[in-house]
């Protein structure tokens, strides 16, 4: 509990788990014989109802595991673990994951859990021991609300949208960072969107037939009805994360608008000087190049994760009866 036994109580290495509430419980064996000890087997439950993690607060943490040795601790094929929330920017519910390690490193069978009221799926992948390795996997998304990823991002002033996607995200994670490439995601029906004129313009429009068609662009992005929605997803230098958008769609304000031009503006030659609403149902094909910063939400995560582990070696205390 807090104020009590802790993990960095027991282990330091464990330090990053801080503010725990919840039980442990471990029951083991180890046997020996003339010829030397054997390898030991054993079991750990876990029942933690809160603990605290860089990406968030993990609630309802759930484990039995079996140990298959001891000296080292290798754990049997096929472990699983549920949580039952982390909180962050976008919570994760309901996630579970299946494993085993070894003294080299964990195989990661496969993880999944809820998100944005749609489900994403961690791939196989192997987690290696070794300073330096690097981590390569993908993640799976499935019926996810697209609209709640891009307003817990940089992009959240930018663009609004309804879309619910499907889509694959291959990573590698390395000391360089993280870097995702040939990301694909795919509006899995029709959907709108909306993208800020504010964030899309540099300024005022420039007067004439140029500052005309830019407004009519601004307008079909204002308010998008999309039939079909696909986004790309690249690591770019300076930890940035490129989305090249792909909209087919109509222009779909609140209230039914016609193009108006006065008889007058057009016998003077000055019918593009004025703003010309776009017609309700305008077909629309559009392409957007975007990017956020990614790097930026990574560091903030690193930088969480350390002061989590400061603030466990701060908070250890010693075991009654034994040394600090």
């Amino acid at each position: 509990a807090p104020g009590g036994l802790q993990p960095a109580d027991i282990a330091p290495s464990m330090g990053a788990a801080s503010q725990v509430t919840g039980t442990a419980q471990f029951h083991g064996q180890v046997s020996w014989t003339r010829a030397g000890a054997g390898r030991g087997s054993g079991r750990l439950r876990l029942r933690l109802q809160s603990l605290s993690s860089a990406p968030g607060t993990v609630h309802d943490l759930d484990a039995d595991i079996a140990l298959s040795a001891l000296t080292p601790a290798v754990i049997a094929h096929d472990q699983a673990i549920s949580i039952g929330k982390i909180d962050g920017v976008v919570p994760l519910t309901d996630l579970t994951a299946r494993f085993d390690l070894d003294r080299d490193q964990v195989n990661l069978l496969g993880a999944q859990a809820v998100l944005a009221h749609g489900h994403v799926r961690l791939e196989p992948t192997v987690i290696l021991f070794a300073a330096g390795s690097s981590l390569a996997g993908a993640l799976d998304f499935d019926h996810v609300r697209l609209g709640e990823l891009i307003a817990a991002s940089s992009l959240a002033d930018a663009i609004q949208t309804d879309a619910v996607v499907d889509g694959r995200v291959p990573f590698q994670i390395s000391a360089k960072g993280i870097v995702i490439s040939h990301g694909e995601l795919a509006a899995v029906g029709p959907g709108r969107l909306s993208i800020s004129r504010k964030a899309l313009s540099a300024g005022a429009p420039a007067a004439g037939q140029a500052g005309f068609a830019q407004d009519l662009a601004y307008q079909a992005m204002e308010n998008l009805a999309f039939d079909h929605l696909d986004a790309s997803l690249n690591s770019l230098p300076n930890d940035r994360l490129a989305i090249l958008f792909h909209i087919k769609g109509r222009h779909e304000p609140p209230t039914r608008q016609r193009a108006r031009i006065a008889i007058g503006d057009l016998l003077r030659g000055k019918a593009l000087s004025k703003p010309i609403a776009l017609p309700s149902g305008t077909p629309i094909n559009l392409t957007l190049d975007s990017s956020l910063n990614f790097g930026e939400l990574v560091r903030a995560l690193r930088q969480a994760w350390r002061e989590s582990l400061g603030s466990a070696s701060v908070q250890a205390k010693p075991v009654k009866g034994g040394e600090p």
